[in-house]
């Protein structure tokens, strides 16, 4: 009759134990964890009214802003303007490159007036809003609700 020896399997290195901890730790994390899609502007308006700002965070100013080529639109001249009316409407963030019928002589390099209507949620308030923003190369003016920020 044979005989079936079994030997000791080794044991594993410590660091193995830890790579599997921290995998399970992610993975339980993953399944558990609340997934929110942020909202994109769509026709140069961001509709935030059902967002939480305590429950899902910031939002990225991303998607159709209104566009103007070739023209600086003054703060006030947005008061009497629906919301969304612009030349045109681009993505942001992209370059003027991708700007399909700008005219052939700006290559690059022109100006105009990008614009946003943000539509808040009642439980917002103004002084507790942060804006922050990247590194821009060129000159800019920025305004909220008619002010120079």
């Amino acid at each position: 009759m044979d005989r079936i020896v079994r030997t000791p399997t080794k044991n594993c290195s410590p660091s193995i134990w830890l790579h599997i901890a921290i995998l399970f730790i992610l993975v339980s994390n993953l399944l558990y964890a609340e997934v929110y899609t942020h909202p994109k502007a769509s026709a140069g308006v961001l509709d935030l009214r059902d967002w939480s700002f305590d429950k899902q965070g910031a939002v990225v100013l991303s998607g159709e802003w209104s566009f103007w080529s070739g023209i600086f639109l003054p703060p006030e001249s947005f008061r009497n303007m629906t919301s969304g009316m612009g030349d045109r409407h681009v993505t942001v963030p992209d370059g003027w490159a991708n700007i399909i019928d700008l005219p052939v002589d700006y290559h690059g390099f022109g100006y105009g007036t990008y614009g946003l209507t943000i539509l808040m949620p009642p439980s917002a308030r103004s002084n507790e809003l942060l804006l922050q923003g990247g590194p821009i190369s060129t000159a800019w003016r920025l305004y909220a609700n008619g002010e120079f920020l």
